[in-house]
């Protein structure tokens, strides 16, 4: 038996308080240029905050399916990465899977994954086309399959990207690699002109392309954008922390309803008391905010089914 696996699981999306970026997109949702190359952390004590989060989520008497996002890039902070490693060989967490733009050096990254225990890292790496050349970043994505990892690569279309996102379905195929392809968001009006999906605003976009997009049927997105009432398992096998530990049933609840969080992970008192009823009918007044919480409306349950060591259905395969 594999540690752990006795254990009820619980998916986590935490988004740590890392800023530190090597990148500049200007789509990025983060909302460029606050990211500099000088602040590693929001603040002073995120550091120290960080790891209490971590060693919180190292034991939790669950079976931990982390996706691990932050404002920054893993592998530029050596203190991060550390936090990885961690958690890697932490016996409750079923798979730690690292958000990464897939920049790091080959020594650097030979060190990093011989401290893990690679089988349970994912990397689930975004091509930024601006900020690295191909060539280099399917070299680090065929680099981290080799070392035992999964590798997730993922593509996100806006209207001036689609060229490059080609070349990179055509290498991935290539080489075998998984892509997951997903559609941009406007969120810090990058695209004057554009929509908040500004890549459905082009005339002259590829369908083969916009055809990989990893998307649920229409009614999901409907209830996406109105879910008030609809049953939602988050609080019951979902929870999501901000960068300042706060513990929510969901991202979007941590939005509308900050006064309702569960509590700090950064407090070693604090004891994880999920719902026992596997939904609940969701309260929120807006959209879901993000894919990590909509996956858990019980009309997706029903529909995905996750293969690969990841949060996220990286295929149309597994969402039904």
């Amino acid at each position: 038996m594999v540690p752990g696996d006795h254990l009820t699981p619980l998916t986590i999306f935490y988004v740590s308080p890392l800023r530190r970026c090597n990148f500049k997109c200007s789509y990025c949702v983060s909302h460029q240029p606050s990211i500099t190359d000088t602040l590693e952390w929001h603040r002073t004590e995120d550091r120290a905050q960080h790891q209490q989060v971590v060693e919180w989520i190292c034991r939790l008497p669950y079976r931990v399916r982390l996706r691990l996002g932050s404002a920054g890039e893993p592998f530029v902070s050596a203190a991060y990465l550390n936090s990885v490693v961690r958690l890697t060989h932490s016996a409750n967490l079923e798979f730690v899977e690292v958000l990464t733009n897939g920049s790091w050096g080959t020594a650097q990254f030979e060190k990093f994954i011989a401290e893990c225990d690679v089988r349970k890292l994912t990397l689930w790496m975004t091509y930024h086309h601006s900020e690295i050349t191909l060539e280099r970043f399917v070299a680090a994505a065929i680099q981290a399959r080799s070392s035992g990892a999964t590798v997730i690569v993922h593509a996100l279309l806006f209207p001036d990207n689609l060229k490059a996102a080609n070349a990179l379905k055509e290498m991935c195929s290539k080489h075998g690699l998984t892509l997951h392809v997903g559609l941009g968001l406007n969120i810090n009006n990058a695209y004057p002109e554009g929509s908040r999906v500004p890549v459905l605003d082009q005339e002259d976009a590829d369908p083969s392309l916009l055809a990989l997009n990893v998307a649920f049927p229409a009614e999901v997105y409907d209830l996406v954008a109105s879910p008030r009432g609809a049953p939602c398992s988050a609080g019951h096998n979902y929870i999501y922390i901000n960068r300042r530990a706060e513990v929510h049933q969901c991202n979007t609840y941590a939005k509308y309803y900050p006064s309702l969080m569960l509590g700090s992970a950064a407090n070693p008192d604090f004891v994880l008391n999920l719902r026992t009823d596997t939904y609940y009918a969701c309260g929120t007044p807006e959209r879901c905010v993000c894919v990590e919480d909509y996956q858990h409306l019980q009309l997706v349950q029903e529909k995905q089914r996750i293969v690969r060591p990841s949060v996220i259905a990286s295929s149309l395969e597994e969402i039904g």
